[in-house]
């Protein structure tokens, strides 16, 4: 197994954003995650995402196009996560339906397993 000392900055760098995307998946599917979980990936999010933006993407010089997605897909993010956190705390029953309606998904899959 190949460590980090393996790669090179730009797959550093890509390992690194997928870690952070994967994470975003998880905290957004939790059932009742922290305020300041929401708050701090969220900031993290926007940072990272405009950092890319303002410098670009290690590996990525010559496709200016693919630090311009990947910065706008973090910012979304923290979009999200912070439209979520408003949801949650103003017990949106909108958002109550959509995690009923995961949670029954969940449970109908668990039953085919």
């Amino acid at each position: 197994m190949m460590g980090m000392e393996g790669l090179d900055q730009g797959s550093a760098m890509l390992f690194a954003l997928v870690i952070l995307l994967g994470v975003n998946q998880l905290i957004q599917r939790a059932p009742r995650s922290s305020r300041v979980v929401f708050a701090l990936l969220a900031m993290v999010n926007a940072c990272i995402g405009g950092v890319i933006l303002a410098w670009g993407l290690p590996g990525f010089e010559q496709m200016p196009g693919v630090a311009i997605l990947v910065g706008l897909l973090l910012c979304f993010h923290a979009v999200l996560l912070m439209r979520q956190q408003r949801a949650l705390e103003r017990g949106d029953p909108e958002l109550a339906e959509i995690q009923a309606r995961l949670e029954a998904h969940r449970a109908r899959e668990n039953r085919t397993r």
